[in-house]
């Protein structure tokens, strides 16, 4: 009887250990789980996120451009428009040049990126068109960017254009 009892014993404490290895295991594989789909949702967001900054500064770049072509007009209407104020113009032209190209530098890394993040993850196939829209949706304001500084050269030379004529009377 006294056997029987111990093994009775044993086994119980047998069975508890494995049921507590097999919670364990369950557990990590749980955590595991949940570390994967945070990590998942990280890099959808992040993607995102980088995306819609180029967005956002691509607008605030184009806004600028116009206001400064709206400046030069108003100088103009005003007769306040000069060479100096010409050559201030100019310079600022060309930096907004480098610095558009800097932009698209920029984008086009973070859409390399994008693309890359898109090939190696698991994203479901709503998250990568979300992702592939907005990236379309870079690509317009970078466009619309160069043309608005296409806006603010002929701007830029039709006053130059005109204070030479007038300098020449």
């Amino acid at each position: 009887m006294k056997k029987l009892f111990i093994f009775l014993i044993t086994f119980v404490v047998a069975i508890d250990s494995s049921a507590q290895e097999s919670n364990k295991s369950l557990k990590i594989d749980s955590l595991q789980y949940q570390l994967d789909k945070l990590q998942h949702d990280y890099d959808f967001l992040d993607c995102s996120f980088q995306l819609y900054q180029h967005i956002s500064d691509l607008e605030i770049f184009n806004s600028n451009i116009k206001i400064n072509i709206n400046e030069i007009a108003n100088k103009y209407l005003q007769n306040r428009y000069n060479i100096e104020l010409y050559r201030l113009d100019m310079n600022y032209y060309e930096q907004l040049v480098e610095s558009l190209r800097l932009k698209e530098v920029s984008a086009n890394f973070t859409i390399a990126f994008v693309l890359q993040k898109i090939e190696s993850s698991t994203f479901s196939k709503i998250e990568i068109d979300k992702l592939k829209n907005t990236i379309d949706k870079v690509k317009l304001p970078l466009s619309t960017a160069k043309e608005s500084l296409n806006s603010y050269k002929e701007v830029l030379d039709i006053y130059k254009n005109w204070i030479e004529k007038i300098q020449s009377q």
